[in-house]
């Protein structure tokens, strides 16, 4: 994965910011450093705050590996093209978010390239509110005069 990841970065002359989870098994996080310390970028080491969400304000290409719906639901909510890194083991409940993910062209597997189509991004919090706000009072945006 990482080597992949290192030539897609490479080739597009991009750089990288790569931030962990707390799930993120220590041996997991030395490999990926070890393979893509060599590029330009930021790969935080656990110290301080977490950067994941000034990283997804910043990112130009978005990467995240298929085993969290969070993950690629924040990334959705950005715009940028979001890729999803396959990871031994699959679930169900998983592949049919992907799938949708995927039909909806929001989200691609990632293939070794840093290209997608745009997308509108995802903002379904804000829609849940709005309709909350709607439901339960009239008082939504669409009841303002």
């Amino acid at each position: 994965m990482a080597a992949a990841i290192a030539r897609a970065v490479e080739a597009s002359g991009g750089s990288i910011m790569l931030s962990f989870t707390r799930r993120t098994p220590a041996p997991a996080r030395e490999a990926m450093t070890a393979a893509l310390r060599h590029l330009p970028g930021i790969i935080w080491d656990g110290a301080g705050e977490n950067p994941y969400f000034a990283f997804l304000a910043t990112a130009d290409a978005i990467l995240v590996t298929e085993d969290s719906t969070n993950l690629a639901t924040d990334a959705a909510a950005t715009g940028a093209p979001l890729f999803i890194l396959p990871m031994p083991g699959h679930s169900a409940k998983l592949a049919r978010f992907h799938a949708r993910a995927a039909a909806a062209w929001v989200a691609r597997p990632f293939v070794g390239r840093l290209t997608a189509e745009a997308y509108v991004p995802l903002v379904e919090t804000d829609r849940a509110a709005r309709e909350l706000l709607r439901r339960y009072d009239g008082s939504g945006p669409e009841a303002q005069p």
